[in-house]
């Protein structure tokens, strides 16, 4: 049956491009308020520079199978919104055009609620994670590595995505897969298949991060090699002081454990000279056992230009969000709210309007009176933090409202409503 949906965030949501791992639920953020803080940032690690390599995708040789048009139509178990628009109606290219028995033999019916969701406009090319389990997925069934998955749109269109984990014996699963568009007025509908022994590995990680991303680290690979960027544009970062005992698991997928004496750093390349827009965010995880009280810590950052901070709020509070601009001039911090695992975002408009969001809430929006320069500095994960982080994410645009209230949904799992298993 489907999952259980939820608005979750209050925030409005707007039309804009497309912009996401670590064992507790996101804050919601919602009563977070902006205001200054008083907190002292923790102190710098050494830094130097990492090398980058290029991450290659798989094709697929495999016969793919006919979706089923019938499951598409299938509402059953979803919101109460009375039409369903799918992803696309039109099958590509791409699209089998076979007959009889594909081979595949599960499908299940996926459905992202624009409308209960509380979207007002569409959103395009997003990547939505799906968190699998025994109850949306039959390992037992399924290629041991996920080499069977596919996803379509309703129209028959194959769908981009990344299998970030795959441990059949655990039957546990993340996959990313980019929605060509996610409609405001009723509900989307996607189509998983799987159940082929003999299907070939079909996911394709860089087609799913083409949305203007410049980096997306889900804490991948190793320190003893790199950790993988996703997008394919070799942006894999390289460990500093840090071994592979840092990488540990975290709300729902690797995470990265620092301890201020280490981090992660991204060599320095031009594809992060975005002065006009851009798009910074990350998960951490914020508790009473890793820091103080007012101590705010560097998580991810551009040089001394672009920094989003960390803190353990004082006076029985929670976390806070602080964005730091052009050289340490401090923007604004907001908050507190629970401890635990929290979405940081930041973006920077027309160069100087720089916006801080907690948990997908819009918590601040300042012009400054100088422009952004991302021009020197290496990317830096983790920083000064003390705690884990996940899934650092930079981007060549400045994400809408809409954009960034919707991932914090997806980190709390409440996006997606998995249908029945219905055997093909």
């Amino acid at each position: 049956m489907l999952g259980v949906l939820a608005s979750g965030l209050a925030c409005s949501f707007e039309s804009g491009t497309a912009e996401g791992n670590a064992s507790e639920t996101l804050g919601s953020g919602g009563t977070s308020a902006s205001g200054a803080s008083t907190s002292t940032e923790g102190g710098a690690s050494t830094t130097t520079d990492a090398t980058a390599t290029t991450v290659a995708s798989s094709e697929s040789t495999a016969t793919e199978p006919t979706p089923s048009t019938t499951a598409m139509s299938d509402t059953s178990g979803s919101s109460s919104s009375s039409d369903t628009t799918s992803v696309d109606d039109t099958p590509s290219s791409s699209s089998s055009s076979s007959t009889g028995d594909p081979g595949w033999s599960f499908e299940r019916v996926l459905t992202i609620d624009g409308p209960a969701l509380g979207f007002t406009d569409p959103l395009e090319d997003v990547p939505v994670l799906l968190r699998l389990d025994d109850t949306r997925l039959d390992f037992v069934a399924s290629d041991s590595e996920g080499a069977d998955l596919r996803l379509y749109g309703a129209g028959g269109t194959a769908l981009s995505f990344e299998i970030e984990r795959w441990d059949a014996a655990a039957a546990e699963a993340l996959v990313w897969v980019k929605v060509p568009l996610i409609a405001a007025d009723a509900p989307t509908q996607l189509l998983m298949q799987y159940g082929n022994p003999s299907a070939v590995d079909a996911q394709d990680p860089e087609e799913v991060w083409t949305s203007n991303f410049v980096s997306v680290h889900h804490m991948l690979g190793s320190c003893a090699e790199s950790l993988v960027d996703s997008t394919g544009n070799g942006h894999d970062g390289g460990c500093i002081n840090l071994d592979d005992a840092a990488l540990i698991d975290g709300q729902f997928g690797p995470a990265v454990l620092f301890d201020n004496t280490g981090d992660v750093q991204v060599a320095d390349d031009t594809d992060f000279n975005l002065d006009a827009q851009f798009s910074f965010s990350v998960l951490v995880e914020v508790s009473e056992d890793t820091l103080a009280t007012n101590d705010a810590r560097r998580v991810l950052e551009k040089g001394e230009h672009f920094r989003l901070l960390a803190e353990r709020a004082g006076g029985g509070g929670g976390i806070r969000a602080t964005v730091w601009v052009n050289d340490g001039a401090r923007n604004a911090s907001g908050g507190p709210s629970p401890l635990g695992w929290h979405y940081l975002a930041g973006t920077a408009i027309a160069g100087d309007q720089v916006r801080l969001y907690l948990d997908g809430v819009l918590i601040d929006d300042t012009t400054l009176g100088d422009p952004i320069d991302l021009a020197a500095g290496t990317m830096v994960i983790g920083g000064t933090m003390v705690g884990a982080v996940d899934e650092a994410r930079v981007a060549a645009t400045a994400r809408s409202d809409a954009w960034i209230a919707f991932q914090a949904q997806v980190f709390e799992d409440l996006a997606v409503g998995y249908g029945a298993e219905t055997a093909l």
